[in-house]
């Protein structure tokens, strides 16, 4: 059996740059998510630096 050797994907790097626009929804009160307004916390961005520097805490609610 061979085994096959899988690089990281850089995209799950806690430093992965981020558009613009994600810290901005970040730090809005609130944004449109289907019909409901709520804050825009997904949870595959929790320990991500720029989101954990600015002090961004209730991911993934």
């Amino acid at each position: 059996m061979a085994v096959q050797l899988v690089e990281p994907d850089p995209r799950d790097s806690p430093d992965a740059p981020l558009h613009p626009s994600v810290l901005q929804r970040y730090q809005a009160d609130s944004v449109l998510q289907y019909s409901d307004f709520k804050p825009y916390r997904p949870e595959n961005l929790a320990g991500h630096t720029a989101v954990t520097s600015k002090g961004i805490t209730n991911i993934g609610g």
